[in-house]
C-alpha cells in the first residue's frame, strides 16, 4: 500500500469514527428528548384531569368523565385512560387497560409516578401510571397511555437522514483527503521518476521543486544537495582513472621497451628468465591499465565507435585463427559453425575485442583436451546470436549472478591468479553500445555459454551480396 492510501485510509478512518459517533449521539439525544417530551405531556395532562377530578370531588361530585375525556394537551393524540381504586375498581376506562402490577402499585402507593414504555400487540405505548391523592392518602389510579409510533418513525427517517450524511461526508472528506494529499505528495512523485532515471552515466538529473516551501520540498533539496556531491565525487572518479590510466600507459610502454632491449642483449639464460617473467606481468598491468582506461571512456559517455559494415562470420574465422596457436597448445579443439553468412553495423575493433575476450575465456578455463564451440545463426529477422561454448567446469549459480559485475573474479580465476575481473564488464558494455546483450548459462561441471545477440543488416549470400 503506498504512502498516500495510508494516509487517505488512516484520515477516513479517523474521520469515520468521528462522524458516526456524532451520528449516534445525535441519534440518541434526540430519542431521548422525545420520549421526555411524551412524558411532560402525559403529565400535564394528568395534572389536569387530577384537578378537575379533585374539584369536582370536594364538592362532593361524581365527575363528568366526558369533561375529563375533552381534556387535551397539545401533542398527545389517541390518548387512552384509566381510573381506579386502588383496589382495582374501575371508576371509568375507555380502554382496555390492565390493572397496575404489584411493583408499579407499590410505587403509586408511595405516591411516586411510574411511566414506562409498554408493548401491545406489535404496537408500542408510552404508559404513566400516576397516584390520586384524597385526604392525604392515596385513593386512586390514573393511567394513560399513548402511542409512540410516530416518534419511531421520525427517529427512522432521522436515522435516514444522519447515515446518508456520514456517506456523504465520507465521500465528500475522502475525495479533499485525496486531492489534498495527491498535490502535496506530487513532489515525491516527481522525486521517484527523477530517481529512477539517475544512474552513472545520468547523474546530472534533477528534481524540480515546487515554489512552496515544506517539509515534501525540503526532503527534495536535500536530495538533489545529496546528487551534486555524488555527481562531484564520481567525476573526480572518473578523471582519476582515466589521467591516471593515461600517466600509467607511458612508462609501461617505455619499461616493456627498455626491458626487451636488455632481454635481447644479455646472455645470462637465468637473467632472461627473470626478465621474462617481469615483462609478463608489465603486460598484465597494461592490459589493466587499457581496461580501466577503456571503463573510464565509457563512463565518461567518450567511448565513439568507429562503425561501419562488418562480416560477422569474418570476424569470428579472425578470431579462432588468432587464438588457434593458445588453443593447439593447451590441447584445445576449435569448432565453428556458420548458419549465414551476416552483417552488421559495428565497430570492428570494439567487436573483435569482446569476441577474442570470450574466447580466450573459453581456452583459459577449458579442461585439458577440451572443446570450444563457436556459432553464428539468425534467430530472427534483424538479430543474429553468437554462442561461444566450452567445456570447463562451469561457473556456480553464486558466479553466475556476478560475473559481468566490474572487478569480480570467480573463485577458478582468483585461486589462478589471473584477470583482473574487468573483462567481462567491458564485452557487456561494449555489447550494449551496439544495441545488443550478453548472457551467461552455466551448469558446475558441465561448462559454459556465452550468448550475444546483435541486431544485423540483411544476410548476405554466398558471394557476399544483399538478399533482396
Amino acid at each position: 500500500m503506498s504512502i498516500k492510501s495510508k494516509i487517505v485510509s488512516a484520515n477516513l478512518v479517523v474521520f469515520g469514527i468521528l462522524v458516526s459517533a456524532l451520528a449516534i449521539f445525535v441519534y440518541g439525544n434526540t430519542a431521548r428528548s422525545e420520549i421526555a417530551a411524551i412524558d411532560l405531556r402525559l403529565e400535564s395532562c394528568a395534572a389536569k384531569i387530577i384537578t378537575e377530578f379533585e374539584d369536582e370531588w370536594e364538592e362532593e361530585k361524581v365527575p363528568e368523565w366526558d369533561d375529563i375525556l375533552n381534556i387535551s394537551v397539545e401533542g398527545l393524540r389517541d390518548i387512552r385512560m384509566s381510573f381506579r381504586t386502588v383496589g382495582g375498581r374501575v371508576l371509568f376506562t375507555n380502554d382496555s387497560i390492565a390493572p397496575p402490577q404489584a411493583e408499579v402499585l407499590q410505587s403509586v402507593m408511595a405516591s411516586q409516578p411510574v411511566i414506562k414504555t409498554v408493548v401491545r400487540g406489535e404496537e408500542e405505548f408510552r404508559l404513566a401510571v400516576f397516584p390520586v391523592i384524597v385526604d392525604n392518602r392515596v385513593e386512586f389510579t390514573l393511567a394513560l397511555m399513548t402511542p409512540i409510533e410516530e416518534i419511531y418513525a421520525r427517529l427512522g427517517r432521522l436515522a435516514l437522514i444522519l447515515f446518508a450524511a456520514v456517506v456523504v461526508s465520507l465521500l465528500l472528506a475522502s475525495l479533499a483527503i485525496y486531492l489534498v494529499t495527491r498535490v502535496s505528495l506530487q513532489p515525491m512523485t516527481q522525486m521517484v521518476k527523477t530517481a529512477e532515471q539517475i544512474s552513472a552515466d545520468k547523474l546530472d538529473q534533477r528534481i524540480n521543486l515546487p515554489e512552496r516551501c515544506d517539509e515534501v520540498t525540503r526532503l527534495g533539496a536535500a536530495l538533489n544537495d545529496m546528487m551534486d556531491r555524488i555527481e562531484t565525487a564520481f567525476e573526480s572518479q572518473r578523471r582519476f582513472v582515466t589521467d591516471a590510466s593515461h600517466e600509467l600507459r607511458t612508462p609501461l610502454t617505455v619499461i616493456i621497451g627498455e626491458l626487451e632491449f636488455i632481454q635481447a642483449s644479455l646472455e645470462q639464460n637465468s637473467l632472461k628468465e627473470n626478465i621474462r617473467t617481469v615483462l609478463g606481468e608489465l603486460d598484465r598491468l597494461t592490459r589493466l591499465v587499457i581496461q580501466l582506461l577503456t571503463l573510464a571512456r565509457i563512463d565518461a559517455g567518450k567511448m565513439i565507435l568507429d562503425k561501419k559494415p562488418v562480416r560477422l562470420d569474418e570476424v569470428l574465422i579472425d578470431c579462432i585463427q588468432f587464438m588457434d596457436k593458445e588453443a593447439r597448445n593447451r590441447s584445445i579443439e576449435m569448432n565453428i559453425n556458420i548458419e549465414k553468412a551476416l552483417e552488421l553495423y559495428a565497430d570492428p575493433i570494439r567487436l573483435k575485442s569482446v569476441i577474442l575476450n570470450l574466447l580466450e575465456n573459453a581456452v583459459r578455463y577449458n579442461r585439458h583436451g577440451g572443446k570450444v564451440w563457436v556459432n553464428l545463426r539468425e534467430i530472427s529477422i534483424g538479430r543474429a546470436e553468437i554462442t561461444i561454448s566450452d567445456e570447463g567446469p562451469g561457473i556456480s549459480d553464486v558466479d553466475r549472478e556476478k560475473i559481468f559485475d566490474r572487478f569480480y573474479r570467480s573463485a577458478m580465476a582468483r585461486a589462478e591468479g589471473n584477470g583482473s575481473g574487468l573483462g567481462l564488464a567491458i564485452v557487456k558494455e561494449i555489447v550494449e553500445l551496439h544495441a545488443g546483450q550478453v548472457k551467461v548459462s552455466a551448469n558446475q561441471g558441465k561448462g559454459t555459454s556465452f550468448t550475444i545477440e546483435l541486431p544485423i543488416n540483411q544476410p548476405l549470400q554466398e558471394d557476399g551480396s544483399q538478399l533482396g
